[in-house]
């Protein structure tokens, strides 16, 4: 399995479907991926928060950028969620809508990383 589901760009609902035997696997596969694009995401913030943090201190904190960058972490979460719950409410419960919301964290979660790699 892909650990960047976007890589090949392929969606992380394609590629669990080309792995999965049935839809009853389809869950398990993009749980899997979740995980993995959230433990990225983990270990890319804690970069990007040491750095602010280094960047506040070395400017004898003039610089709010720990702030900034914690403020900017809500502010995404919240974006992600309410964009994940607004495609699933988009199809019928019974539909694969709760696929979809995690194809979509997924996807949202792979982006950020990629944010997190530039300044």
């Amino acid at each position: 399995m892909a650990a960047d589901s976007d890589a090949a760009g392929e969606s992380p609902l394609a590629l669990c479907w080309k792995q999965a035997s049935s839809r009853v696997a389809l869950a398990p596969c993009l749980e899997k991926l979740l995980a993995d694009a959230r433990r990225r995401l983990s270990i890319a913030q804690s970069r990007v928060e040491a750095e602010a943090a280094e960047l506040d201190r070395v400017t004898s904190y003039r610089s709010k950028n720990a702030a900034s960058t914690r403020a900017s972490d809500e502010h995404w979460r919240a974006y992600r969620d309410a964009e994940c719950d607004r495609q699933a409410e988009a199809m019928s419960p019974g539909t694969g809508s709760g696929d979809l919301y995690l194809a979509c964290q997924i996807t949202l979660t792979n982006e950020r990383v990629k944010q997190l790699a530039t300044p």
